[in-house]
C-alpha cells in the first residue's frame, strides 16, 4: 500500500496540474478580496468591504466545493483508468489500487483546501475591515467541519469513474447524487415531513444555508452552528466515505481493465 501511495504522489507531483490548479484557485480568491478592498476605498457607502461579507460568501457556498472536487480529481487522475493498466498488470491488489488512489488524492485535496482557506482568511484580515471574532470563528468552523463531507465526495468520484470510464459522465453522476437528488428530496420533505430527518442528513442539505424567520426579519442559519449540527455533518461525511469506499472497492474488484 505505502509503495503504491508513494508512486501516486510521485506521478501527481511530477505533473503540472496540481500546481496550476492551486495557482488558479489562489488567484481567484485573492482577486475577490482585492476587488472588495478597492471598492471599499473608492465607492462611498460600499457596505461589503469587510470580513463579514468575504467569509460569509464562502460559508454560504460550501456546496460549490463538490464541483471543485470534480475539477481537482479529474485533473489529477490523468486519463481516467488508463494509468491503472500497469498496476493491475504488475499484480497490485485492486483494493490497494483503489484505496491508494483515494488516500493520495484525499491528502493532496485536504492540503490544498486548508492552504487556500488559510490564504483567504489571512488576506481578508489584511485587506478588509474586521467584522469581529464571531464571523472569523464561524469561517474557521465551517472550513474544518466540511472536510469529511468533501472527502465523501472525493471517494464518490473514484466510484463514478469506475462505473462510467468517462470524466464527463462521472461528473454528471456526481452532480445527480450530491446536488440534484438532495435538492429534490429537500423539496419533497416540505410536503412529507416524515422524510425531513433523512433530508437533513444529506451532505448538500447540511451545507445549505437556512433562512429562519426572527422578530426583526430573517437570519442565516448554518448546519454547523451548533454542536448537534457539527456532529451531523461529521456523521454524514464519515458515512459517505465508508459507503462509497465499500462500493468503490467492490466495483474495482469486478472491473475489467483492458
Amino acid at each position: 500500500m505505502l509503495n503504491y501511495i508513494k508512486s501516486e504522489f510521485y506521478r501527481i507531483f511530477h505533473s503540472k496540474e496540481v500546481y496550476l490548479l492551486t495557482g488558479i484557485f489562489a488567484a481567484l480568491l485573492a482577486a475577490y478580496n482585492i476587488i472588495l478592498y478597492f471598492a471599499q476605498r473608492s465607492l462611498p457607502g460600499f457596505l461589503y468591504g469587510n470580513t463579514h461579507h468575504a467569509y460569509i460568501m464562502i460559508d454560504a457556498s460550501m456546496g460549490m466545493f463538490f464541483y471543485v472536487i470534480i475539477i481537482i480529481c479529474s485533473s489529477l487522475d490523468g486519463s481516467s483508468l488508463k494509468n491503472l493498466k500497469n498496476s493491475v498488470g504488475y499484480g497490485v491488489d485492486r483494493k490497494v489500487i483503489f484505496l491508494g488512489r483515494v488516500i493520495t488524492q484525499a491528502i493532496i485535496c485536504v492540503v490544498m483546501y486548508l492552504g487556500l482557506m488559510g490564504f483567504y482568511y489571512i488576506l481578508g484580515k489584511a485587506l478588509l475591515e474586521d467584522s469581529g471574532r464571531e464571523i472569523s470563528e464561524m469561517f474557521v468552523r465551517s472550513t474544518f467541519v466540511c472536510i469529511p463531507m468533501l472527502l465523501g465526495a472525493l471517494v464518490l468520484y473514484h466510484c463514478c469513474i469506475l462505473w462510467s470510464n468517462n470524466t464527463i459522465i462521472s461528473a454528471v453522476i456526481m452532480i445527480l447524487i450530491l446536488d440534484i437528488i438532495p435538492r429534490g428530496i429537500d423539496v419533497i420533505a416540505y410536503k412529507f415531513p416524515q422524510i425531513r430527518g433523512f433530508s437533513n442528513m444529506l451532505m448538500r442539505n447540511l451545507m445549505q444555508v437556512q433562512l429562519v424567520e426572527t422578530a426583526t426579519g430573517y437570519d442565516r442559519v448554518y448546519g454547523w452552528q451548533t454542536t448537534e449540527g457539527v456532529i451531523r455533518c461529521i456523521v454524514a461525511g464519515v458515512c459517505a466515505i465508508v459507503i462509497f469506499s465499500v462500493l468503490g472497492i467492490k466495483s474495482m474488484q469486478k472491473k475489467e481493465i483492458r
